[in-house]
């Protein structure tokens, strides 16, 4: 019992660094604005109106743009069969 416990726990480790160099590789993929809108939304938790004084751009632009980053997320994530 012991043993399979403990694959588990490795299992688990290699799954987060699996996630984690597909999350590094999708960031490194995009372009720097994209990069840094996602990052100030998704990591630092700028609001949207935030966001889009910080890059001096519209609040539909933001919207727009995370959209479609979000998109690509998912389809990365699909393919790396971490979500159906």
């Amino acid at each position: 019992m012991l043993g399979s416990e403990d694959n588990d726990i490795n299992d688990s480790s290699v799954a987060d660094i699996d996630i984690s160099d597909l999350l590094d590789d999708f960031l490194s993929s995009l372009k720097f604005e994209q990069r840094k809108i996602f990052i100030l939304r998704y990591v630092f938790f700028y609001s949207v109106r935030e966001i889009a004084e910080e890059c001096n751009c519209s609040e539909s632009k933001i919207k727009s743009l995370l959209s479609r980053t979000r998109k690509k997320l998912k389809i990365v994530l699909m393919k790396g069969g971490y979500i159906k």
